[in-house]
């Protein structure tokens, strides 16, 4: 029978059948339909996988151009939605690949502090400061309690008073 012009189909005179096509938190429901009794069809509920639903809220995404569309633990990589590999996982390639992991995860750990010693150093440089002062001022403040930057503002000071 023809749809009834809500999304719903008509069985029969007064009556409709269920829900229109929805997809809802990844999970997609197809509409309705007639039975050839000229009762309703129920559409079975299908996950949209590794797929967020689309913006119409009436399909799971097929593709990606970026994480939004790809559902938590999968990523967006060459336009399909893939899972994000675990820690293990990751270890695992690396040593397949004689590397380390932990050698690269201290690395990324250094890299991150000096990261965030550099930004600090930026927010508090004093002009008078190279940025590579200003770093080690950062990074000094951070494990000696500022020794470093009150030897380099002592001439500073010094020489103001001359």
């Amino acid at each position: 029978m023809p749809p009834d012009g809500v999304g719903s189909v008509t069985p029969g005179i007064g009556a409709s059948c269920g829900p229109a096509e929805a997809c809802v938190a990844g999970v997609y429901t197809p509409p309705s339909g007639c039975g050839g009794d000229g009762g309703c069809v129920l559409g079975a509920t299908v996950s949209c996988g590794k797929y967020t639903c689309d913006a119409a809220g009436h399909a799971c995404n097929s593709s990606c151009s970026d994480d939004s569309a790809c559902t938590t633990g999968n990523y967006c990589a060459a336009g399909a939605c893939v899972a994000k590999l675990t820690d293990e996982e990751v270890d695992r390639d690396l040593a397949a690949k004689g590397v380390d992991p932990r050698a690269i995860r201290a690395k990324g750990e250094a890299l991150a502090a000096k990261l965030e010693a550099a930004k600090a150093a930026k927010a508090t440089a004093r002009h008078d400061f190279s940025p590579a002062q200003a770093v080690q001022i950062a990074l000094d403040r951070r494990d000696n309690g500022g020794e470093a930057e009150r030897a380099a503002t002592a001439p500073a000071a010094s020489q103001a008073r001359q």
